[in-house]
């Protein structure tokens, strides 16, 4: 991994050719380059060579590595201790939004994902070269980053000496130590799958420590069963356990992405979450037209590599055809339907078993080898239907007998046969901390305590968070709002989360459509009315499940309510709430709750409404006490 294509001291890099510094960047470039890239190199060097002429003391890098997902910065200076960060939009006359969110950005990543920047002041410049307005920034700092400054190239110098004259505090970098510093990079699933699908290595996107480390070795556990499958020709399935966030996806992108000396040993990604599949196959298709492909060329190939498991389980399981693929990756597989749900939704599958049955009958057809990789979600189901574990468990033993079985040592081994050979447990299929929230491993904790109703262990598992992970809590729709804003900085994403069943939150002013476009609410820019940045239309557990905001607003309403030491269960139907009867719709609730309070990356607040003594259906007893309840959970009330 090259950190940067080019990097020296000030003063040597007046010296040496323009030639020679271009030369050095394009021998580094892995992509093919066009004259406008080396225009866009050759104005850049030629503007900092004048601006930067006296400060022979600083460094310089070009095309310098975010942490995260395989981006670039343009350039990078040191400078008495603060780090500048320059992103140049060579032939630009504006200063766009969207560009200063980028500029912005990196910064971020700078500070989150890179040990040498943390702690450090970063400042982000935005270069528009043909700009002829110049505007005065003041030099203000929020959480160790500046405010953009914004030039055409020509003031450069003067931000450089402004911000050390007025920050002269800050130690000296050594720039080998930092350029060589740990990367530490948490991409969302929508960022991991554009850098894998455009052939980044996973190294490249992950923590490097103990959880990238889990990643890394079940990613390479599974690749050696494909193998060992293909040359000794097995037929298995392999169970592969993590809890919310620990990046099983991920995991399932990366299989599914390899490259492979032999076809055969392709693999596609499988998905029951709707939502998941068209917001991963939008963003692949939007980043390949940006590359400059064509829509309608890009977007067959994509759809073919991520695809939705129940237009693949129709495809082949009421036709005796063979699959295409050898290897196939099935997300969320405790979503699968059971028998009873399926026939339900589809009477022509009578008779035929459940969902595991069907697509495992599917792949046997194949006469030579095959390998089924199974991601379970614990505490996961949160819809009716679904069939768990066991129906996979069930429907080897009784079908599929000659299969190899490999599992996660965090599986109930009561579910396999483990007196028989064919059965492998595997304590690398297990990854037990959460990717999702880096700033707060212990988020999976504090949420079950939560959920337990165990208020004291809550507070214990909240204590080890809080400073980097900020949780408030408010009985203000407005005021929560507000805070989300301020938290939200560059390209980072916010949204309005609330359960499915929260019925009588539409009075409180948040909305709950089943219509709203995921693709958009996850990838339309800040200013777009569809984006979730806009706070205007909330997202349940359905479309959400397996994605990721960096901030959200959880709306809770009296559908789940702590009542005197236990949570009660609820749905509203008609025109009142009613007890949830059933064990099934009990635990889809509180795995619903999982889901809303396990989304965020960076932190979140929740909003509990008043209530309303003159609407039976939004009593402010059915929210004080879990109100309550979340503030003895450690949980800080907005002031």
């Amino acid at each position: 991994m090259t950190r940067a294509y080019y990097f020296s001291d000030v003063s040597s890099f007046i010296q040496e050719s323009d030639d020679s510094i271009i030369g050095k960047i394009t021998q580094k470039h892995s992509q093919d380059i066009v004259n406008q890239q080396t225009f866009a190199w050759t104005e850049q060097i030629r503007i900092l060579k004048q601006q930067l002429v006296n400060f022979s003391d600083a460094y310089v890098a070009f095309e310098v590595l975010i942490p995260r997902m395989g981006r670039r910065a343009d350039v990078v200076v040191l400078y008495k201790g603060i780090i500048f960060v320059l992103e140049f939009k060579v032939g630009s006359s504006l200063f766009n939004s969207s560009d200063q969110e980028q500029t912005y950005s990196y910064c971020l990543d700078f500070q989150s994902f890179h040990e040498g920047s943390d702690n450090k002041l970063i400042v982000p410049i935005l270069v528009a070269t043909r700009a002829t307005k110049i505007y005065k920034t003041e030099l203000h700092i929020d959480r160790n980053i500046a405010s953009i400054q914004k030039t055409n190239g020509n003031s450069i110098a003067n931000i450089l000496t402004d911000f050390t004259e007025k920050y002269p505090n800050y130690s000296s970098i050594d720039f080998s130590i930092w350029i060589n510093s740990a990367y530490k990079p948490t991409p969302t699933i929508i960022e991991a799958a554009r850098a894998l699908y455009a052939n980044h290595n996973v190294a490249d996107i992950m923590r490097h420590d103990a959880t990238a480390k889990n990643l890394t070795e079940t990613t390479t556990a599974i690749k050696d069963v494909i193998s060992k499958c293909h040359r000794d020709k097995k037929k298995a399935i392999c169970f592969v356990t993590g809890v919310p966030g620990a990046g099983k996806t991920l995991v399932g992108l990366n299989v599914a992405t390899r490259p492979t000396i032999d076809k055969l040993e392709s693999a596609v990604y499988l998905s029951g979450n709707g939502p998941l599949v068209n917001v991963l196959r939008e963003a692949l298709i939007q980043d390949r037209v940006v590359r400059g492909e064509r829509r309608v060329a890009v977007t067959p190939e994509v759809k073919a590599s991520i695809q939705n498991v129940h237009h693949f389980r129709d495809q082949y399981s009421l036709v005796e055809t063979v699959p295409h693929e050898h290897v196939v990756i099935f997300d969320e597989a405790q979503r699968a339907w059971t028998e009873e749900h399926l026939v339900r939704n589809k009477p022509e599958y009578s008779g035929l078993g459940s969902e595991p049955d069907l697509l495992l009958s599917s792949m046997d057809r194949h006469g030579d080898w095959c390998v089924v990789v199974a991601l379970v979600g614990t505490g996961q189901e949160i819809n009716t239907g679904e069939a768990g574990i066991s129906s996979w468990t069930d429907s080897i033993k009784t079908n599929f007998q000659e299969w190899d079985v490999y599992y996660s040592n965090a599986l109930d081994r009561n579910y396999f046969n483990t007196e028989d050979p064919r059965y492998y447990q595997k304590s690398g299929f297990h990854l037990p901390s959460s990717q999702r929230s880096y700033r707060a491993s212990n988020l999976s904790n504090f949420t079950d305590a939560i959920l337990k109703g165990d208020a004291q262990l809550a507070k214990e598992d909240h204590r080890k968070i809080s400073d980097k992970y900020p949780i408030r809590i408010t009985r203000s729709l407005v005021d929560a709002k507000n805070w989300i804003k301020k938290q939200c900085r560059g390209l980072e994403r916010m949204g309005v989360l609330s359960s499915s069943s929260a019925r009588r939150l539409r009075a409180e002013g948040i909305f709950n459509s089943k219509e709203t476009d995921e693709a958009h609410w996850f990838l339309k820019p800040s200013q777009d009315v569809r984006s979730s940045n806009m706070l205007e239309e909330a997202m349940s557990e359905f479309k959400v499940q397996g994605l990721e905001l960096d901030w959200s607003l959880i709306g809770w309403d009296a559908d789940f309510r702590y009542v005197d030491g236990s949570f009660e269960y609820y749905k509203f139907s008609g025109t009142k709430w009613q007890n949830r009867g059933t064990n099934d719709s009990k635990r889809y609730l509180e795995n619903t709750y999982r889901v809303l309070l396990t989304r965020a990356r960076q932190g979140f607040i929740i909003y509990i409404p008043i209530g309303d003594k003159e609407d039976i259906t939004r009593l402010p007893e059915y929210y004080n006490s879990t109100y309550d309840f979340l503030k003895d959970c450690g949980i800080e009330e907005l002031r």
